[in-house]
Order: C-alpha cells, then sequence, then structure tokens
C-alpha cells in the first residue's frame, strides 16, 4: 500500500465532556444522586449526613454512603452498619450483586457515566431500591446479627 493510501485506523470520536468538565459533572452528579436517594431512603426512616444516609436499628446503625474518590474522578456505594460498641462494618454495594461480572462491573462508577438520565445512573437507584435498601432495612433488624455478610468487609 502507498504511503498515500495508508490505513488511518479507527475514526476518532470526540468526547463528550472534556477534564475542564469535570468539577461542573461532578456537583451536577452529586446534586441529582442525593435527590434520588433522598427519595428512596428518607421516607423509609433514613436521615441524611452529608454523603451518608443513616437509620437506627436493633443492634446496628446502618446506613448508605455515596463516596467520592480520592482521585475525584470516580465514586462508589456502600453499605455500611455501626454497632452500639462502636464497631464499623462496609461494603461497596456491588459486593451484594449475584456474579462476579456485575460486582467488577458496578464497583467504581465514573461521575460522566452518572451524569443525565444515564442506562449506569439507573441500574444503580435500581440496584439499591432492590438489592441495598432490603439489606439496610435487615441489618437494622434483629435479623441483623444473622444475616450472612459477604467477605471483605473495609
Amino acid at each position: 500500500m502507498s504511503e498515500g493510501n495508508a490505513d488511518p485506523g479507527p475514526i476518532q470520536t470526540p468526547p463528550r465532556w472534556a477534564p475542564a468538565d469535570l468539577p461542573q459533572i461532578r456537583a451536577r452528579v452529586k446534586k441529582s444522586m442525593t435527590t434520588d436517594i433522598n427519595g428512596l431512603l428518607l421516607p423509609k426512616g433514613f436521615r441524611r449526613e452529608d454523603s451518608r444516609w443513616l437509620r437506627q436499628g436493633v443492634f446496628f446503625e446502618v446506613y448508605f454512603e455515596f463516596q467520592k474518590s480520592q482521585y475525584g474522578f470516580s465514586c462508589y456505594f456502600n453499605i455500611g452498619r455501626v454497632s452500639r460498641l462502636g464497631d464499623q462494618q462496609h461494603w461497596r454495594m456491588n459486593s451484594f450483586l449475584p456474579t462476579v461480572e456485575l460486582k467488577n462491573e458496578y464497583d467504581a462508577h465514573y461521575y460522566v457515566d452518572l451524569d443525565g438520565d444515564s442506562p449506569r445512573r439507573r441500574e444503580i437507584i435500581r440496584q439499591l431500591n432492590e438489592i441495598g435498601l432490603p439489606m439496610l432495612e435487615r441489618l437494622a433488624s434483629w435479623r441483623g446479627l444473622l444475616t450472612s455478610l459477604p467477605p471483605g468487609s473495609n
């Protein structure tokens, strides 16, 4: 093939965001996710403290946490409990997913993937509603002492 007919490779599409946009995207995602999480957890008796939603249970105070990454480009969703003696355990919400593939796919979440009405954002809210909230309610009840939990508590 002559130099003039060289294959240019795959077509490069411009990103839908630029690095300079990240602070605005992060702020927008934090605000909108907080609104969605408030809508699920506040009616269930949770109270919000910054990026954590807490509820006192029988033996444990349980919480859901929207944790930002120390590097600022991604975030995590955690489920945790604190005993009356102050011992704390928490798990990433993905620890409660049924397969290794899903656990890997839903570990860290980039803010750009949660911006707007994205499929990933809808899936996180679905997971909180269908997996996270039932687990939090179980941990807050007397069954919290008997509940089998995933390994790897942080």
